[in-house]
Order: C-alpha cells, then structure tokens, then sequence
C-alpha cells in the first residue's frame, strides 16, 4: 500500500516541514508498512500537476499537513475528499488557526519544535484509519449518493509488466507470475497489477496462489468488487465456505455490481449453501440420507439464493439450472419421504399441497431454464464460439428433465469429450448428489456411465530446494584483504557426499512421494545438487537467471571448462526456465532501488518451489552461515524460505575446509 504527502515545502511560519517528514511523517509510513512521500520524490519528467492528480485518486492513504494557511494544501484536500471517500489523514501544529469548513475534523496535533514527539500518537492514528472502513471525506458524508472514483480506472500498469505476466502463465511458470505479484507491491499501479496477476491465476486454476494475490489486493479496499467475486470462487473452491459467503455478500452490496454479477453471486452463495446441506447428510447411513437431506433448512436456503439469482437474470442460465436440481432433489426426496416432508406443515392437505406446488414451480423453471440456454446457444453459434460448459449444462437440464437414459448417456458422452479431468469431476459432483440419495436412479446411472471413469489427479511432488556456494574460482578476499576460501576444488568429493546423504534421508522421510528437485546450475553445489538427483531418478527443473552464454559466463565458466561440460550436461533432456533474457532487471522495474537481479532470481526460484504448497518444500543448503554473498546469494535465498515456512536442512560448509 502507498501514501502521498500533502504538505507545504521548506520552512515557513517557524515550521521545517522537511524535518516534520523526516522525523515525524516517514517513520509513521514505515512503522505501519506503507511506501510513499509527496510529489518531489519522483525524479522522472512529466507533468508535476498530473502526478499529484493521479497519486490523490489512486493512493490508499493521504496525510495532509494544515499547519498554516497554504492554498495548495487545501486544493489537495478538497480533490481528496471529493474522490475517495476515506483513509484522508490531517494533522497539524496549529499555527495558524483553521478554516471553517474544516473546523469539526478530527486532527492530529504536534508540536513544530519536536515533531518526533508525536511519531507513537501518529503511528496508532494511522493504524486506526487503515483498519475502519470508516467515511472521512465531509463530502461524501454529507451527498450519500455519490459514487467513490475507482482507483484501478486512472493508474496504469506498464505494458512490458502485462506482457511478462502473460508470457509467464502461457508458458505455465506459475512461480515467475508470483514473482510478478510480489513485485507489483512496489509501485503506485500496485492493485492493476495485482489484479492482471490474479486473473492469469484464476484462469489457470492456481487457487492457493490466486487467493494470496486478491486478497493482496482486497487489502487496499475491503469492497473492491473484482477481488471480492474471485475471493468468493476461490475460498469455496478451498473449503473456506464462511469466508467465500462474507466475500460474496461484499461484491452484492457493491454499486457496480451488474445483474449479471449479482445472479452469479447469488449462484455462489446457493453453491455454498448445497455444500454445508451435503455435509449435514453424507456421512448418515443410507437409510437415514433422505429423510436429513429433506429436512435441512440449508437446501432451502441453497434454493433460495439461487432462485433470486435467476430471477435477477434470466439470461444466467447456471443459478436456473442449480435451483431446478435443488427443486428436482427437493420434490423427489418429499415424495420419497413423505413423514418427513409432511413434519412442518400443520395437516396433511397442506403438506400435499405444497408439494403439488413445488413441482408446479419445478416444471415452471426447467421451462425457463430451457429456452436461457437456447437462447445462449444460439448466442455462441452467432459468434461461432463454443462453450464446453453450455454443453455440461444441456447434458445436466436433460438428466433433469428426460425420461430417456440412452439420450442422457449420450449428452454427458459427448461433454466428456469436452471437458479436462478437473471440469469433469465438478459435473460429477452434481450427479453423485443424485447417486447418494437414490434420486432419478435409472437417469443419474446413465448419465455417470455416459461421463466414464473418475480420473483422480495426482498430489504435487514434494520439491527439494537446494542453495549453496558456488566453487571458489582463484582467491576470495575477506573485506580485510585476508584470504577467504568457501568451496575450494579439493572439496568436491566432501560436498557431493553431504549433499547425497541429505537428499537420501529427505526420500527417506516421506517413502512412495514423488520428488522434484528445483535449483540453479552455478559451479560448486548447485550442479551437484542435480547430478545427485539425476542419479536417483529425482526428475529437477534447472531454474536460470539468463540464457546459457550469460549465466555460463557469470556463474560458472571461472570454475574451469570441465564444469561447464558439466553444466551443460545438467541441462541436457531437462526442463530449463529462464528469468530473462538479460542479467538486467527489466525495464519497467528498474527503478526500484537496491533490487537485483540475483534476488529477485532468489525470489523467482523460491515461488517456483512453493508452487505446490511450501509445506512440501524443503531447502537443502550448502552454507558458511555468513552474509557475504549479499543480496541474492545464499544467505538471501535461507533467510526468504525460512520466512515463508520451508523445512530448512543445514549443511555446514565451513567442514569443507576440514582437512
């Protein structure tokens, strides 16, 4: 999150309002994690108006100084409170006393003479503001129907940054598109980067990885309406049901939310409703399933909320078709179950009646149900697209609706061409709800056969991470001038046994696990570390910074021409990613300062090893304990995976300079 801070320059009125930054204003940024500073800090060229335009609209938090009578100070407010709604902090030393119409706003109040004095008062007062979604803008206190400008319209993520993350998800590094969402925290364009990194996941399913990127972006404002619709989808998808419903309820209560998306969320929140219902009866002996299935207030709650969506779009064929499988469910189980049906109507006429209403309301639906998806497939074959999922929802409304198991064998045969391994279990999900509680028997069977056999995708492997010194090529120097050597050659046979022994023991710890084995290819440990794992038939991805000439030139070629044969053996018939095409950063992030592309090639490999969860993660290091290779260098890559919770085995390199 960013800050801009308004305030007078140089000193006037007795007031140094570059030491009041220094010592009071920064210090408070950096104690609650903000980046930020007034227009001055950007040395790049443009027009100096513009900027303080953008940064008003799009920053998370303004403080503004009202010390004294300044006439661009209180322009700046005004803009504020007329476009964003909250997080405008003011505060003063009253030297000057305040204008009217600001009279009754809160402000901070510090003494010019020790600002430092009010950096504790200061720092509580923005962690208040940061944590309430409180309205601090008079403007739109007072004219409740104004809409807040949103700040994703007027920033702008450099094209270079779209095309790296585009790139990264089309070729499946999913590591480098964390690596791009981590870096996206930096800039003022923050949340659309965010929000071009969190799409790309979402498409690609990469759900744990799309959760921290949306809800790094939801940490800019609660009720932002695009992260809080994913966060809905992806919480539900990881079983987080209380949370996907309070995301949900958050993007219905949005102004921009359209019908469309109001259905859909409806649709999700009655998705979350059928899920707590199948908990409540799954586990039940079959006898007992249909009675607790039918007596559940949490189907008719599921049947509720997908109804209003369906009724709010008629078009949203997908919360239709789930209220008439509910429906469906609900009347076959009432005349299955008739004492249970009858229990909470006051005679048997009117439970009768009820029910003869409720199939009424079915045969209503599936009508309606049917002509929302010819009408959306007569849309697709106008544009001449096609939609595996219209195809699954033609095959569910005629396993609904038809009375013939052959046709209905035959509609999920054909979706079954149609759709991966994963959309295919979402659509026999449906169908076993059905199965379990002997609904429709004949037509689910027909149309379980016609779907074929469950494909059970395979757990992520447990990855190896391995870091450690390259070898030592000529003399190392210690700051002092003293000799310094880390891994001299005559160490080799030493290391590669150290580094066998803790990978042997590591397959030893989890016996039948599948392994992947993730590191660079530098001389010394790491092209070790892959032989070791070609040797025990460990498949590894070799992760470099820049292709082969640069990365040889840099990280292996002074160890000596026999192991640049052996990296380019390492390589051979292997997955190789690069970084870059360049051992620079890249343009659109070159201006961040003290980053490098050694780290941020760390950073790079460490997403790359957590992708299947960094509880599967161990980090192997070949390691003096000592800083010495700086930023990016081994120390830098233990120091990132411990923080982030990798095992970490530790293997001391200072026994390779043991006689």
């Amino acid at each position: 999150m960013r800050a801009f801070i308004v305030r007078p320059f140089g000193t006037k009125s007795d007031i140094d309002f570059e030491r009041v930054e220094r010592e009071l204003i920064l210090p408070a940024l950096q104690a609650v994690g903000l980046d930020g500073g007034t227009t001055a800090q950007n040395r790049a060229q443009g027009n100096i108006r513009a900027e303080m335009f953008q940064l008003l609209v799009t920053a998370d938090l303004v403080i503004a100084d009202l010390s004294i009578h300044n006439a661009n100070v209180y322009y700046e407010v005004g803009i504020r409170h007329a476009l964003r709604d909250r997080r405008t902090f003011l505060l003063s030393s009253r030297a000057e006393p305040w204008p009217f119409d600001l009279k009754t706003d809160r402000c901070l109040l510090y003494d010019a003479k020790q600002p430092a004095a009010a950096l504790a008062e200061l720092v509580a007062g923005l962690r208040a503001t940061l944590g309430q979604d409180r309205t601090d803008s008079p403007v739109f206190a007072e004219l409740p129907g104004l809409v807040v400008q949103d700040p994703v319209k007027f920033e702008s993520a450099p094209g270079e940054f779209r095309e790296e993350a585009e790139r990264a998800a089309s070729e499946g590094d999913f590591g480098h598109l964390a690596l791009l969402g981590h870096e996206a925290h930096w800039f003022s364009w923050a949340r659309q980067g965010l929000a071009i990194v969190g799409e790309l996941q979402f498409g690609h399913k990469r759900v744990q990885e799309a959760i921290v990127t949306w809800e790094a972006l939801r940490a800019f404002d609660q009720d932002d309406l695009p992260a809080n619709q994913r966060l809905a989808t992806l919480f539900q998808k990881s079983g987080m049901l209380l949370r996907s419903d309070h995301a949900a309820q958050r993007a219905l209560g949005h102004p921009r939310c359209t019908d469309r998306e109001h259905a859909e969320t409806c649709a999700l929140i009655g998705s979350n409703a059928k899920l707590r219902w199948r908990h409540e009866w799954e586990g039940l002996p079959e006898h007992e399933r249909r009675a607790a299935a039918l007596r559940s207030h949490a189907l008719s709650e599921a049947i509720g909320s997908c109804r209003r969506g369906f009724d709010h779009d008629l078009n949203h064929s997908y919360s239709g078709l789930n209220a008439l499988a509910l429906i469906t469910l609900q009347s076959e189980l009432a005349l299955a179950e008739p004492a249970a049906w009858a229990r909470d109507f006051p005679s048997p006429s009117r439970a009768a009646a009820a029910l003869e209403d409720l199939r009424d309301e079915r045969q209503r639906l599936a009508g309606a149900v049917a002509m929302a998806l010819h009408a959306a497939q007569r849309a697709h074959e106008s544009r001449r697209e096609h939609d595996p999922w219209l195809e699954a929802s033609r095959a569910d409304l005629a396993h609904l609706t038809s009375e013939n198991p052959d046709q209905v064998a035959e509609a999920y045969a054909a979706v079954r061409k149609l759709l991966g391994p994963l959309e295919a279990s979402i659509v026999r999900e449906q169908l076993l709800i059905f199965e379990r509680l002997a609904v429709r028997p004949g037509l689910t069977a027909a149309a379980l056969r016609g779907l074929g056999p469950e494909t059970v995708p395979e757990p992520p492997p447990r990855v190896l991470l391995f870091t450690g010194h390259r070898l030592d090529a000529g003399v190392r120097l210690e700051a002092s001038g003293k000799p310094s050597p880390r891994f001299p050659a005559s160490a080799v046979p030493k290391a590669r046994r150290m580094i066998a022994e803790a990978v042997q023991r590591e397959l030893a710890s989890a016996p039948g696990e599948a392994w992947l084995g993730v590191a660079g290819a530098a001389s010394g440990g790491d092209i070790l570390f892959h032989e070791i794992c070609a040797e025990l038939c460990i498949p590894r991805d070799v992760l470099l910074a820049a292709p082969r000439e640069l990365y040889v030139r840099k990280s292996v070629a002074d160890a000596g021409p026999e192991w640049v044969a052996r990296f380019d053996a390492v390589c051979a018939h292997q997955p190789v990613r690069l970084l870059g095409e360049s051992l620079e950063l890249p343009r659109w992030l070159s201006g961040r300062q003290g980053y490098s592309v050694w780290e941020r090639n760390n950073l790079w490999t460490l997403f790359h090893a957590q992708r299947g969860g960094t509880e599967r993660v161990t980090l192997i290091s070949l390691w003096n304990g000592k800083d010495g290779d700086g930023p990016g260098g081994t120390a830098d890559m233990v120091r990132r995976a411990v923080e982030r919770g990798a095992r970490h085995v530790a293997l001391d390199a200072a026994a390779l300079l043991a006689p």
